[in-house]
């Protein structure tokens, strides 16, 4: 059916082996293309102008209901100095529509924030930077992903091994990969696309929002205040019901970046606490990430 179109008839998919594709967890949102790339301009004596274009970025992003943690596995480098595992290939847009979808391929991680909050989902947003991208056609859209969503009544979140009445949760991913390129000359149709990846600076940060203080031997004042680990255990509703597990005991710990100040609120608000913390960039022991 030609445009306009409606969601029904979109899809988003990624292939991490580049063979077969698989459906992204359940999509609420996202775009997939061409960024970067605006016209440059320079004006001279006399007003004359001359105009140039910058490098283009084919990128993409996906705001999803977590349903599995094929695509968490190609988020953290296996050794500093690498680049995160590759994602063979994206495709996303209208199904059966004459070139009307895109491809990406070589694809990596840029950002991945995962977060809960009270009588939600656990949600996982994906962006992802890549070195090609083409239009396509989708002949038929890859079948949905089956295992059901992670809902915040069947959560354990805990911080230092204890709960403390968790409102809302995210951690958010960044790998730093960059996409440059060269004056080398190139292919017409190709001039202004990145040649290579290469890798940045790992990261992960922590923003949470708790009713009961969390136990901080240290006040924030101290010298060398806490460092913080974090824990999240969901559980779904599959007929054998599936547990994901975000572990953040391990690597150096999350240095505390919020000393919980007290909120003053009125009548009857609620009082929340605010604790953050970051990882110590390139600690790739900070996370890890199952379902079983």
């Amino acid at each position: 059916m030609p445009a306009p179109w409606v969601g029904v008839q979109e899809c988003l998919e990624h292939s991490i082996a580049g063979t077969s594709f698989a459906a992204f967890d359940k999509v609420n949102g996202g775009t997939i293309g061409p960024g970067g790339g605006a016209p440059q301009y320079s004006v001279g004596a006399g007003g004359q102008a001359s105009k140039w274009r910058g490098g283009v970025q084919p990128t993409g992003s996906a705001k999803c209901e977590l349903q599995t943690i094929g695509l968490l596995d190609c988020l953290i480098p296996a050794a500093l100095g690498d680049l995160p595992p590759i994602i063979q290939k994206v495709q996303g847009g209208p199904v059966a529509e004459t070139l009307c979808a895109r491809l990406m391929e070589d694809c990596y991680l840029t950002r991945v924030k995962l977060s809960c909050a009270f009588e939600g989902l656990i949600l996982v947003e994906y962006d992802w930077g890549a070195l090609s991208d083409v239009p396509a056609t989708i002949a038929a859209a890859a079948a949905k992903q089956t295992p059901t969503v992670f809902a915040w009544h069947d959560t354990d979140v805990q911080f230092l091994d204890d709960p403390y009445k968790c409102q809302s949760w995210e951690v958010e991913f960044t790998t730093g990969v960059k996409f440059p390129s060269s004056l080398d000359l190139k292919a017409a149709g190709v001039q202004r696309l990145p040649e290579w990846a290469e890798p940045g600076n790992f990261q992960a940060k922590l923003s949470a929002t708790v009713r009961v203080p969390v136990a901080l031997t240290n006040d924030f004042y101290a010298d060398y205040p806490d460092v913080l680990t974090f824990y999240v255990q969901g559980n779904n509703s599959d007929a054998v019901p599936k547990t994901f597990e975000l572990d953040m005991t391990g690597g150096e710990g999350l240095d505390t970046t919020d000393g919980q100040p007290v909120e003053i609120v009125r009548g009857e608000e609620q009082v929340l606490f605010k604790i953050g913390g970051s990882s110590t960039p390139n600690d790739l022991a900070i996370a890890t990430f199952g379902m079983a």
